[in-house]
């Protein structure tokens, strides 16, 4: 469980994970929780895609 977590942190960043800590803690089901960090993840790593796509701006 440990592991997942800091990975789900090293993924997200902190300030996405402080987000999504709140969100989670303010829900109430485990399922809810669940859908919460998949969304929030498939976000993160669309995000992550498009900027790595992105040619580099020349100076």
């Amino acid at each position: 469980m440990y592991e997942q977590i800091t990975a789900f942190i090293k993924d997200l960043g902190f300030p996405i994970f402080v987000a999504a800590y709140l969100l989670i803690h303010f829900r109430k089901s485990l399922k809810e929780n669940t859908e919460a960090i998949m969304e929030l993840t498939r976000l993160v790593r669309n995000l992550n895609n498009k900027n790595a796509r992105k040619p580099a701006k020349k100076g």
